[in-house]
């Protein structure tokens, strides 16, 4: 019984410590200059992250799209729609673990139905992608124009099958992931009309982190009484 017990409470602590991940918690930096990148935000849907740095100097987005798939075989994407706000004309750019190694597809999205492999209509460079404990990262500098902002749109899918992404679920989460990202910082949602800042990224991370912490004393609080009542 005993073993039982601190085996549900090391599941439980993993658990709360993946719920509490944000973006500012994860310290990324762009791989190439390995400077911090300058915004960060807890994206509204599918428990991801975006954190990216604008260089008006040479019009160029640098991004890290943090995202974990609806399961170990599946896959993340992160791209930009310069002609909507939907899924359809984005250019987007996905990744996925296969067999211990990561695999970066560019999509020219053209329908909802099929994901296509395709050139992107804007330069693209330092492309890379990352996985660890079920979190997948990809890393990109984008060739964007000094308008300030621009829609932008996320999504996860369940899997891959010969090297096709397979259509991702049409929950609330996957149908709203866009919105409009702003160069300066900040994001809007295209589907409430709400805008989250870094300031409230800061405020939404101290609220979670201080309920991911009394939910883990509650737990141990428990898990105290469970051993004393029932000892090995």
């Amino acid at each position: 019984m005993a073993s039982s017990i601190l085996l549900f409470l090391f599941l439980s602590f993993f658990i709360l410590k993946t719920s509490s991940q944000t973006c500012t918690t994860q310290k990324l930096t762009v791989p190439k200059t390995k400077t911090l990148y300058s915004n960060c935000i807890n994206l509204p849907y599918l428990n991801s992250y975006l954190q990216y740095t604008h260089n008006p100097s040479n019009s160029s987005l640098s991004i890290a799209f943090i995202a974990s798939p609806p399961s170990p075989s599946g896959w993340v994407s992160w791209g930009l729609n310069p002609t909507g706000s939907g899924m359809v004309g984005t250019q987007a750019i996905a990744a996925y673990s296969e067999d211990g190694k990561m695999t970066i597809k560019t999509l020219d999205i053209q329908s909802y139905k099929v994901l296509v492999p395709g050139k992107l209509s804007y330069e693209v460079w330092d492309l890379s992608a990352e996985e660890s404990d079920g979190v997948i990262r990809i890393f990109a500098t984008l060739k964007v124009k000094e308008v300030g902002e621009v829609n932008h749109v996320w999504q996860v899918g369940p899997s891959v099958s010969n090297g096709r992404l397979d259509i991702h679920a049409f929950q609330p989460g996957n149908l709203n992931s866009k919105g409009i990202l702003k160069f300066s910082g900040g994001h809007t949602s295209s589907t409430t009309n709400t805008t989250t800042s870094n300031s409230v990224v800061e405020s939404n991370t101290t609220n979670k982190n201080a309920s991911s912490s009394f939910l883990f004393f509650f737990l141990l609080t428990t898990c105290h009484f469970l051993l004393n009542l029932f000892p090995s």
